[in-house]
């Protein structure tokens, strides 16, 4: 690594490395790089599955500490340091009713404007330990949303506060916080990816390997990201106790142990909930439906797994293990399915009697 110290650089060595640069990783880039300079062109390339929710944008919005909600009558509950407030659906204005398409098409106008009500923008809030800890709101929206066309306080405001007539948004962000929110670019979701190779050793012993989002990247859908970064920093620990500290066994048994579980748990991810940022809502009712369904089929047949977005809450289940349970559940339900409509169809069409 070259570093610049007192005005001349500085090359640092050293035989172990490990790289957690982020979703977009140089150290990953120039493994890859050097693995086709040798003519492999499978180590430390990135896969990725596509997902409902990949390509969102969004942006993190800092509120006051103890912020008020004057309007809703529930502070207290909503400012709780272990409660989390999500946006309520935005209420539209009067002025929508009266629009020229309602008064001439009352049908169509008025699905039109309870499909706009129930496509609301959130203010999602996690939970926090201390009152002391800042609370920050996710926005989350698709990219056609016009709250990435708000570039500056006053649009954000008006914005904002159009899309939560239930709060008085003054009262929960200050002036600096609605500047620094218009100016930044809003971030955006991306692909369920992870990398082919987890760790390298070469010919002198040195070694290196991948965490963290280097190795594996994906929408929050499941809230698996911290949780999975940690996870690889337990695996590389655990090699090295299992191995005595010997550098390159244990970098060989976290690569096939790594690349594993990073691939699993894009996959789970993929199919976890996607559509809880309401940007598809008939995909998202179908979603929860079959949320509810898989759940009763698991509390009558527990060998059946409960749905991926609970499942992946199982801390005694690594995420490959948790990928296994859930394709073994959707075939057997899938073979059940095939079992119920062959019955059906035997008994519609009955067989010609010799």
């Amino acid at each position: 690594v070259t570093v610049e110290r007192g005005g001349r650089e500085e090359v640092l060595r050293s035989s172990r490395v490990l790289a957690c640069d982020g979703i977009n990783s140089r150290t990953r880039r120039a493994l890859r790089a050097y693995a086709e300079s040798q003519g492999d062109k499978s180590s430390f390339a990135v896969k990725s599955f596509d997902s409902p929710s990949v390509g969102l944008r969004y942006k993190i919005l800092t509120l006051r500490q103890g912020f008020p909600i004057s309007r809703l009558n529930r502070t207290e509950a909503v400012n709780a340091v272990g409660m989390s407030y999500v946006g309520v659906t935005p209420r539209l204005s009067s002025d929508y009713k009266s629009d020229s398409l309602m008064a001439r098409l009352p049908l169509i106008g008025w699905l039109l404007w309870r499909f706009q009500r129930f496509t609301p923008l959130r203010l999602g809030l996690l939970p926090v330990k201390s009152q002391d800890m800042p609370r920050t709101a996710n926005i989350i929206a698709k990219e056609a949303d016009d709250m990435w066309t708000k570039r500056d306080p006053a649009s954000v405001l008006e914005y904002l506060q159009a899309q939560f007539p239930q709060v008085d948004i003054r009262e929960m962000v200050d002036d600096e916080e609605l500047e620094r929110f218009a100016e930044i670019e809003p971030g955006r979701f991306p692909p369920c990816q992870w990398c082919t190779t987890a760790s390298l050793v070469l010919p002198s012993g040195a070694g290196l390997a991948l965490l963290g989002d280097a190795l594996h990247a994906f929408p929050p859908d499941m809230g698996a990201g911290v949780n999975s970064a940690l996870a690889d920093v337990t695996r590389l620990n655990d090699k090295l106790d299992e191995f005595n500290d010997d550098w390159g066994k244990s970098l060989a048994a976290y690569n096939d142990e790594a690349v594993r579980e990073a691939r699993a748990v894009a996959q789970l991810t993929q199919v976890g909930f996607p559509f809880q940022y309401s940007q598809n809502l008939p995909r998202k009712y179908i979603k929860q439906l079959v949320i509810v369904l898989r759940l009763l089929l698991h509390k009558a047949v527990p060998i059946l797994a409960p749905p991926v977005a609970l499942l992946g809450q199982r801390e005694n289940l690594s995420y490959s293990a948790t990928m296994r349970w859930n394709f073994r559940t959707l075939t057997a339900l899938r073979l059940l399915l095939v079992a119920l409509l062959g019955l059906v169809l035997g008994r519609a069409v009955p067989l010609p009697r010799p």
